[in-house]
């Protein structure tokens, strides 16, 4: 009997080693399969209930009302860097852009006289989708700025598809030639865009145009003299007249003008203006009539310049030019007095140096007056007819 249990002692320590080994690797694989997967703490507020299974074992069950695992939502993309020189619409992802209608003013080729000041004005629309605010501004970028400026602001805003004036003040250059100025638009942080607008102008001398010059008049008080005796010459106002001057020794004078001469023998006496290579000229001729048998009567001349007077009635006759032969043009002033603030007129007509008929128009305010009569010899007295008045008889002053 000893054979036999020594058998069943080996078999049983056999058992137990194998029992051993499994426990071993039971246990290292739960560990492995613990570390690569993480545990999960059941999210349920309710009890698991177990479920039998046919083989008797049982497998806990989720509680009906228990809610699943809510994954954790996906991280959001990172928002897009904005430049610290990008504008706030670059950052809203809108653009700019401008077109030119049509050039208001000066267009292209435009002919200017050196140193013209000039208005250019374009007519830009906004096609972009951004709004133009004020401070976005039109800028110079190339060729001849042609301005005082280099940036002009935009007057408004301007909206999308909306559009605008812009205009630079601008002056042409003093050197004769071809020019060209270049603008362009630049939005609130200085970022080109848009059209470019230009402007080209021509800039020529001024036509030279000839220099005419225009003499007034040119008389003699008496054209028939005696020798011995004198006359006077009488001019009015020179246009264009760079130098006016009388032959026979007289020179250059002022226009309008007078100069008393004597000639001799008879004397044709020149009056010249000259403007530029251009010179016009009128004459006078003096009759002198030479002492002795076939001497004429040549009768005094009458002076009318000087202040008449009555106690009521002064004219003043300050002007006599425009003589044809012995016929003058003469002018003035005419007052009559009352007794209140004299009532003033202006005078104008004709007189005769040679029978001292005198005719005057006397313009006062709101009316008019006549005045029809004769200066006698002596160049004391000048009496007449005066409208409204009747005979009048007026006391030379002075």
């Amino acid at each position: 009997m000893q054979q036999p249990d020594r058998l069943a002692l080996w078999i049983g320590l056999v058992v137990i080693l194998s029992l051993l080994a499994i426990v071993v690797l039971v246990g290292a694989f739960v560990s492995i399969s613990g570390e690569s997967a993480p545990m999960v703490k059941p999210m349920a507020s309710e009890p698991v209930t177990p479920k039998p299974t046919a083989a008797g074992m049982v497998i806990p069950t989720a509680a009906p009302n228990q809610s699943p695992i809510t994954p954790l939502p996906a991280r959001p993309a990172p928002l897009p860097r904005v430049s610290p020189t990008q504008s706030l619409q670059d950052a809203s992802l809108c653009s700019n852009n401008a077109v030119l209608l049509r050039q208001v003013t000066s267009p292209q080729g435009s002919s200017l006289l050196p140193n013209q000041r000039f208005n250019q004005t374009w007519y830009i629309q906004n096609t972009g989708n951004c709004t133009w605010n004020t401070k976005f501004q039109l800028v110079h970028v190339q060729y001849e700025r042609l301005s005082a400026i280099s940036t002009v602001a935009l007057p408004s805003s301007v909206l999308p598809g909306k559009s605008v004036d812009l205009t630079v003040a601008m002056v042409a250059p003093a050197t004769p030639g071809q020019y060209i100025s270049q603008w362009q638009l630049r939005d609130d942080v200085g970022a080109p865009f848009g059209a470019t607008l230009a402007v080209g102008i021509r800039v020529n001398l001024p036509t030279p145009t000839a220099c005419i010059a225009l003499i007034g008049s040119f008389t003699a008080d008496r054209t028939t003299i005696n020798s011995g005796e004198s006359t006077t010459l009488r001019w009015g106002a020179v246009t264009n007249g760079q130098r006016v001057e009388i032959d026979n020794g007289i020179g250059a004078v002022a226009a309008p003008g007078v100069r008393t001469v004597a000639p001799k023998q008879n004397t044709t006496y020149a009056l010249s203006a000259t403007c530029g290579g251009n010179r016009a000229t009128k004459t006078v001729t003096i009759v002198v009539i030479p002492l002795g048998p076939t001497s004429i009567a040549v009768p005094p001349r009458r002076d009318i310049v000087g202040i008449w007077a009555t106690d009521k009635y002064t004219i003043q006759i300050m002007d006599v030019t425009d003589c044809a032969g012995s016929e003058c043009q003469a002018k003035g002033e005419f007052a009559e007095w009352g007794t209140g603030p004299p009532v003033p007129g202006l005078i104008t007509g004709t007189f005769n140096m040679d029978t001292g008929r005198i005719i005057l128009t006397i313009t006062l305010q709101g009316s008019a007056k006549s005045f029809d009569g004769k200066v006698d010899a002596s160049n004391k007295i000048m009496s007449g007819q005066l409208t409204g008045v009747g005979a009048l008889s007026l006391i030379r002053q002075q």
